[in-house]
């Protein structure tokens, strides 16, 4: 549930969706997961427990691997409800 009292619908990186060979660490994923799922990066820093940029690293590195220019962009071609 959410602060609001409603369940939340979380989005998860569909792998199977991935072009070949593109292979995310775990913190790679755990940002991307996060980002699809509409948080800011610093509140993703406070929950993974890393930097501010480390965590804007982990996002160009993965929007870098999958050739997309934000997290919309893979939310629409790698997520899955």
């Amino acid at each position: 549930m959410n602060s609001y009292g409603r369940d939340v619908e979380i989005i998860k990186l569909n792998e199977n969706a991935l072009p070949f060979g593109v292979v995310f660490n775990p913190q790679q994923k755990a940002v991307v997961e996060k980002l699809m799922n509409g948080l800011a990066y610093k509140s993703i820093a406070a929950d993974l427990n890393i930097s501010l940029q480390a965590v804007r690293q982990q996002a160009h590195r993965a929007y870098k691997k999958l050739n997309v220019a934000n997290r919309i962009q893979v939310l629409i071609r790698y997520g899955l409800r």
